[in-house]
Parts: C-alpha cells; structure tokens; sequence
C-alpha cells in the first residue's frame, strides 16, 4: 500500500491503495477471480489516476486514512475466532463490506457490481473465516457435492446395481464402509459420483438427503508433518470434525495406501487410528482400490478387511460401453465442437476391444472416443484458415498504429485505426456465421486409425484398407520366382486381418538356402510396417538353455535382470509386431515348447510373471532343414520334407502353424531375373552374366551370392 501511495505521490494511503496492492499480486486467487469481473491492475490503476490524479511530490509520511483504519480493524474483529491466518481475502472482503470509500466509488465508476462481487467473494472464498471456523476437512478434501454444482457429473450408466449396493451399505448401524474393488478404468470413481449426483437430485433415502461427500487426499494429509506425532495429531482432529456431523461421509481412493500412510517410526499408521472407529460406525468411509492391491494391503490385515464391506465392480460388456458412449455423445460434440457418428462409435468400441490392452472398458473406450474428438477439433478447415489470417493482420496493423502512436502521428493512427475496426468486424460476422451455419467438423475414420496407431502403435489404418493385389505387384517385383508363395501368403493375412482370432498368425518358410525366405518378409515389412515393428532372432543363437532369457526375459535374482530388453518387452511395446524367426531348426529344442505355448494360447509369461499378449504379431519361421534334394515342388519330395520337419520339432508344434509354405528352387531364368534387377540401368554384356551365373552357385546357394558379384562385376566396368 506505502509502494502505490509514494509511487501516486498521495498525500495519504486509503482504500484505493490497498485494492490497488491487492490486484498487484497477480498470481493470488482472488486477482485471478477478479479478472472476469475485467478488474485488473492497470485498469483499476488508470481509474485512480483519472479521478484522483498524481500528487506532485512524493510523501515520506504515511497517513492512514479513518476508513482503511476501520476496514482493518473488522477483518481483525471478523476472523479473531477462527484460529486461521488473516489473508488477502479477508481484508477485500471488510473493504467490499464498508460499502463506501474511494475504492468502492471507483469500483461502481467502472460498472462493477459491488454487492454481487460480496456475495460470490463470501461463499467461494471466506464463508467459514467469516462465519465460523474453517474445517480442517475442508483444507485436505474436496466436496463433491460442490462440485457436482458447479461442474456436474458425466452420466453413469449400467451401475445401478452397484450404486444401490453402496447406499444399503451405508445406511447400516455398524460396518457402514463400503470399498469398491475393481480394476484400474472400470468406472469406481464414477460410481461415487453417481452417488453424489443421486444426493443432489433428491434420489436416495430420507436419512442420506443431507449428505455431504468429500474426496481425501492421503498425500496432502501427510505433506508437511515433519515431526512425530504432527500426522496423528492431525487425523484425530479430522476424525473429530466429521463425527461432530453425522452428514459427512469421506472419500477415499486408492484407500490400500492407508495401510503404512504416516507410520513413521515410533508412529501409529492412519489405518490402525481409524480401526477403532470405522468398527462403531461414528464415522463413514467409502473406499476405492484395485483387486491385487485390496488383496496385498487390506485383506492382510484381517481386522481392517472386516470393517470394510466389498463391492466387486467389473469391467463393463462391449454392449454397455457402447450404451455409455451414445449417452455422453452429445457431452463430448458440445464440448469439442464436433459431430459424431453412430459408426464411429462402433468403430471405437471395435477397435478398442481387439488392439487397445492397457485399460478396461469403459475408460480406455472414453478415453478414444475424447481424443479422437479433440483430433477432429484441432484439424484446420477453411474457417480457420481465415481466421488465423485475418488475426495476424490485426495484429500487424494493432503494431503498425501504435508505433504511429508513440511518433505522434496521430493521423495516420485514426486511419489505421478504421482498417483494424473494419477487419475486427469481418472476424466477428465469420465468428457469427460459423455459429448461425453450425460449421460443425465430422469425425473420421481416418482420425481414429490414427489415434488407435498413437497409443498402440498398430497400424490399422493398413489392416483395414489392405489391398492384396497391389501389394502382390509390389512384392512380386521385388522377389523372383515365387509367385505363388507370396500369393498363398497375402491370402493368409487377408483372411486373418477381419477375424477374432486368438493366436498369432505364423508361417513356416521351407527351401534351400538363397531363395528368398527372410527377404520376402524384409520386404513385406517395409511396405506395412514401421522399423520399430520388426523383431528379427537369428535362432542360431539359441542353441543353449540359458539363451531362452532373451525371450523370457532374466528371473529375479539373477544377474541383468529387468536390465536388457527381451523379445516379450518388444512385444509388449510394439503389439502388433513381426517377428522373424530366422534359421529355427538351429535353436535349442525347449525353444519349441515356449513357442508352442504362444501359437496355442496367444499368450506368455515373462520372467516377473506378467502375462504378454502376441495374438496380434505375425510369426514368420525359416528354416532349410531337409531341404538337401535336388527338387523342391509339388511333388512327392515335398512330403519327405514335410515329414522331416515334423518329426523334428514335433507334431504338437507342427500342428499350431498357420501356413506351412516350401519355397522353389530358383532357375537360370530367375538368376537372370534377379541380376537384371540388381543392376538397374547399368547394362552389362552377356558374357558377363554368364560368368556370374556361374560362379554364383544357385544350384546351391540360390541368389545369395549375386549381390556380391554384380558388384564386383560393376566396380570392374567402373575402373576401366
């Protein structure tokens, strides 16, 4: 207040110097408040100089006027009861309630409403401080009933049962303390709310009308309590405060965490000081927590587990997430200004259900449906396009007639002054046409697949849209001599990217060496996936026992464990993976027992015991083993190679392949193929194809050498 008077040069310090001290303080609550009353520093700051004006001198001594004198003096007599700190808002409200002074003439001088900021000031900020003492539950807890006045609650659906599970529960004699037990986004903490909202709306029986909710925060209970006995001194005055009113029901979640919440050493855990009287029933708990932390904190200790009543709330069935979605439909338009179709919400339970794993209905279906809205939201169209010009040119004139201003051209500045008017005015009529034509934008497909890719990293945009056939011409052109490989292969995939399945999809490749096995995937990759999605073993690397940690991952205990990444952990980040499986008949034979269980039941454990899903993957395996004849085709030494796979890795394995493809031998005129291929547009003679057919081998090694070759051979042309 001194600052503002000396920097005024006023002869006095008043009311106007202390609001004016107030509004300084830019990051306080109630300056943040007063800012959509349009009452800030500056403004208010200009108003004194405009009715009062600026002394001449600066004043060293300070006079309190009689007025500010009495608006301190009642915020001293206002809060002298409530053991609480005299702050920022009490003295604006002592100021607003003298109803006179500079301060006040000034406030009504600029069109604000002094008797409506008191009372809004009154109820939000100081109603306890002025009224009575402030509740220490009111400092560590949120009531619920308040916020569901002044932001509501979204619509809960298919909870009935739950909900009415709660009430009867709470409306016992003893043992009135439900606990919700469900995993982590099957909607507990909504269910709450529908309580809350059912207490709002009058819904509940005669003895809960007057009930008030409030959300506790264990953390901000124990946050400051350095010294002993500080939390337990704390949470007996809590507990004191709501059994002094019978309406008070408290709200935990995440309630295992009282179990050791303030057990310091020496100390006496919150759980053990509430036993006693959670058993009487003077005070009511409803309790929220997941179905392995209720079972590894609470149901251990058996006295606690009794004083609690369960309540088991399970994941919601597809057909009740979708009923959820089409109530909150119109919620969800409103607030991102978007238009919703009824196939997208299909589309978002759909994919939801099969790709997304980290979260159960409803939540991670809500969840999709809100960011694929807020995708639609941010995508620019024509009016936004225009918008965003026209405000940059505002802004570019805004700059061009202040700099007039501040060289006193004023001229110049009124005529610049009626563009930026006129172009403020189109901005407005386009505002208002967007509103009047309900330029609304429609969500996407397009916009799911991508939101879907952000959180899985599945791209189901190329499942959904696969085009077998030019997919065929790419890959076609690229690997020669197996047309009908490939073929069989897209068939298997076309079939399998639209249907429920289980398992991974997997293909044993069977040839000779040099035919293209691992570079048909390679390939295959590269046109569907991105790098991060392919997971190539070389299974010659697996020949002993110990090496199935790199599929497992290392067991507790053991040197580098959770340490290097193993092939569940790339799976894990990257569901929807493709894995190479390359040279497997190298690999040590308990390999195919672990392999055996993935194409049997989709699913593994890993080392910590977490279960890892690969129903999503594709397994791609390759093998040359028995493939030592001299002809490979549909013929009958396809079977003797067929029957010596099976024989090796065992009819139960050999069973659960999906596809089981025997590669063909390449020919003269494939080798040709392929060198022509290799060389591009470079043209060399005959003579020397023929002599890199020959020391190619590919009777025996297929194309392996020709990459090699082709580049000698060109390297030669080169340096002569």
């Amino acid at each position: 207040m001194k600052k503002e008077m000396q920097e005024l040069k006023h002869p006095y310090v008043g009311t106007e110097h202390l609001l004016l001290a107030i509004l300084h303080n830019v990051d306080l609550n109630i300056t943040k408040e007063l800012l959509k009353f349009d009452l800030s520093y500056d403004r208010f700051r200009l108003e004194i100089v405009d009715v009062i004006g600026v002394g001449k001198k600066t004043n060293d001594i300070f006079l309190y006027t009689p007025l500010l004198k009495r608006v301190i003096e009642n915020t001293i007599l206002n809060n002298k009861d409530t053991e609480c700190l005299i702050d920022v808002d009490d003295l604006f409200i002592s100021l607003l309630d003298e109803g006179e002074g500079i301060a006040n003439r000034i406030l009504l001088g600029m069109n604000i409403d002094i008797d409506f900021l008191y009372d809004k000031f009154v109820k939000s900020f100081n109603n306890k401080k002025i009224f009575g003492k402030k509740l220490l539950l009111e400092e560590f807890a949120v009531n619920l009933n308040e916020k569901f006045k002044e932001q509501g609650f979204d619509p809960v659906i298919g909870r009935e049962l739950q909900v009415n599970r709660l009430i009867e529960i709470l409306l016992r004699r003893t043992k009135n303390n439900p606990v919700l037990v469900g995993e982590a986004g099957v909607g507990k903490t909504a269910i709450v709310e529908e309580f809350v909202r059912r207490i709002e709306l009058g819904n509940v029986p005669r003895k809960l009308l007057n009930t008030k909710v409030f959300s506790l925060s264990l953390a901000s209970l124990i946050a400051g309590t350095k010294y002993r006995g500080e939390f337990e001194e704390r949470i007996n005055q809590l507990i004191s405060e709501i059994e002094n009113d019978s309406n008070i029901i408290v709200f935990i979640d995440e309630i295992h965490t009282l179990v050791g919440a303030g057990g310091a050493e020496g100390a006496i855990d919150a759980s053990n000081i509430l036993k006693p009287y959670l058993a009487r029933g003077s005070i009511r708990v409803i309790g929220a927590t997941t179905k392995d932390e209720y079972s590894k904190y609470i149901e251990q200790d058996k006295a606690l587990d009794r004083r609690f009543q369960k309540i088991n709330v399970l994941e919601m069935s597809v057909e009740e997430t979708k009923n959820i979605l089409l109530n909150i439909k119109d919620l969800y338009e409103k607030h991102h200004g978007v238009i919703v179709s009824d196939e997208i919400i299909d589309n978002i339970i759909k994919f939801t259900n099969r790709y997304v794993h980290n979260g159960k209905f409803p939540d991670k279906a809500i969840d999709v449906f809100d960011e694929v809205c807020a995708k639609t939201a941010i995508i620019d169209d024509d009016y936004d396009i225009k918008l965003k010009d026209m405000s940059v040119q505002v802004e570019e004139i805004r700059n061009k007639k202040n700099k007039f201003i501040v060289e006193h051209k004023f001229k110049e500045a009124s005529l610049i002054r009626e563009k930026q008017l006129e172009l403020e005015s189109k901005i407005d009529n386009l505002y208002l046409d967007i509103i009047s034509n309900n330029n609304l934008k429609e969500v996407t497909l397009d916009s799911l697949y991508q939101v879907i890719y952000d959180k899985t990293r599945i791209p189901i945009k190329s499942i959904y849209n696969f085009d077998k056939n030019d997919l065929f011409n790419k890959l076609n052109s690229y690997i020669v001599g197996q047309d009908s490989i490939i073929e069989r292969m897209l068939n298997s995939i076309e079939k399998c990217s639209f249907s429920n399945r289980n398992v991974p999809l997997s293909f044993l490749y069977v040839g000779k060496s040099g035919v293209g096995k691992t570079f048909l995937v390679k390939e295959y990759v590269k046109l569907m996936f991105n790098n991060d999605s392919f997971i190539k073993l070389d299974m010659s690397e697996f020949v002993d026992e110990m090496s199935i940690s790199k599929i497992t991952g290392v067991l507790p205990g053991y040197v580098g464990y959770k340490e290097s990444k193993s092939l569940v952990d790339r799976v894990k980040d990257n569901p929807y993976s493709v894995i190479l499986l390359d040279n497997f008949d190298k690999a040590h034979p308990k390999m195919f027992k672990i392999f055996n269980q993935i194409l049997e039941d989709g699913l593994i454990n890993d080392a910590s015991g977490e279960e890892v899903d690969f129903k999503h993957t594709l397994i791609f395996m390759t093998t040359n083993y028995g493939c030592n004849v001299n002809k490979i085709g549909f013929s009958s030494e396809n079977n003797y190679i067929l029957d010596n796979i099976k024989n090796f890795v065992g009819e139960s394995f050999y069973s659960k392949i999906t596809n089981i493809l025997l590669f063909n031998d390449l020919s003269e005129y494939d080798i040709r193929k392929i060198i022509d291929l290799k060389t591009c547009d470079r043209k060399i003679s005959t003579d020397i194809v023929d002599k890199i057919i020959l020391e190619s081998d590919y009777k025996n090694c297929g194309a392996r050498k020709i990459d090699y070759l082709v580049e000698n051979a060109i390297s030669e042309l080169i340096e002569v």
